[in-house]
C-alpha cells in the first residue's frame, strides 16, 4: 500500500474559510464580538477586548449540532470524539487519515501528535503566520524522547493539571 505525499496546504484560502464557517455559525454572537473589537481598537486596548469577546461566547449543545449539520452540507467529512477531541485527533494524524492536527490549544502536544498547526485560526488583525511542527524533529532538536517531552509539557503546566510551583518554565 503506497501512501500519497500530502498536498501543501493553502493556510490563507483554510483560515478564510474557516472564518465564513464561524461566520455562518455563531451568528449573532460574532457581530456582538466584532462590536467589542470596534470599541477596543476606539480605546486602543484590541487585545484585551479581543481576549475579552472569546470568553462571552458559550457553546450550546445546539451550536455543536449546527456545526455538525453545517458541515455535513459542505461535504466536510467529521467526526465526534467519544472523549477528549484531541486525543481522537492525534489517533487520526498517527494513523495517516489527517495530515496534522490544528489547534491552539498547546496541550495536543502532551497525547503525542506528529505534526501540528498552530495559530491557524488566529485573526488576521494579529498578522501571525501559521506555525507547522514536525514533532519528531522537534524531539529530535531537543534530544528528547516523546515520554520524556510529553513529561515536560506537564510540568510546564497545561489543561490537565497544575504546574509545579517554582518550577515553572520560562520563555528566554
Amino acid at each position: 500500500m503506497s501512501k500519497m505525499a500530502p498536498k501543501p496546504l493553502d493556510y490563507e484560502l483554510l483560515n478564510e474559510n474557516v472564518k465564513k464557517v464561524a461566520y455562518a455559525v455563531k451568528g449573532e454572537l460574532y457581530l456582538r464580538a466584532s462590536e467589542l473589537q470596534k470599541e477596543g481598537k476606539k480605546i486602543g486596548d484590541l487585545e484585551g477586548i479581543e481576549k475579552y469577546s472569546k470568553r462571552t461566547v458559550k457553546v450550546t449543545k445546539q451550536h455543536n449540532e449546527d456545526c455538525k449539520r453545517l458541515l455535513r452540507l459542505l461535504g466536510v467529512p467529521n467526526i465526534e470524539a467519544p472523549c477528549e477531541a484531541e486525543a481522537q485527533c492525534v489517533a487520526l494524524c498517527k494513523s495517516d487519515k489527517v495530515f496534522a492536527i490544528a489547534s491552539e490549544n498547546m496541550d495536543t502536544l502532551t497525547f503525542g501528535v506528529p505534526r501540528f498547526l498552530h495559530h491557524l485560526i488566529d485573526p488576521s488583525s494579529k498578522k501571525i503566520s501559521v506555525m507547522e511542527f514536525d514533532v519528531s524533529k522537534v524531539l529530535e532538536e531537543l534530544r528528547l524522547t516523546m515520554d520524556q517531552f510529553i513529561d515536560l509539557r506537564i510540568l510546564s503546566g497545561c489543561d490537565y493539571c497544575d504546574n509545579i510551583k517554582g518550577g515553572v518554565i520560562r520563555e528566554a
